[in-house]
């Protein structure tokens, strides 16, 4: 999601070419549906990790803002 999806996702795409690799890519616009998509597609023993691949100034107001918006959904759980 946000301004770069496009440019990581081609990225990772071109490396898992490269390693002869597959990955699955799911395409979201907004934190929630995110979340809930992560949520959906774990199973009960897994982890799900948030780790932004880039700054995100078009959706949040800093990082902290993020951070503190993806507690706020993950608690809603």
């Amino acid at each position: 999601m946000g301004a770069t999806a496009a440019k990581i996702e081609e990225a990772v795409k071109k490396e898992l070419k490269a390693q002869n690799k597959q990955l699955p890519i799911y395409h979201c616009t907004t934190l929630k549906e995110t979340v809930d998509t992560a949520n959906k597609i774990a199973n009960s023993n897994e982890i799900v990790l948030f780790s932004p691949a880039s700054a995100s100034f078009d959706l949040f107001k800093n990082f902290a803002d993020r951070g503190n918006q993806f507690k706020e959904l993950v608690k809603k759980l």
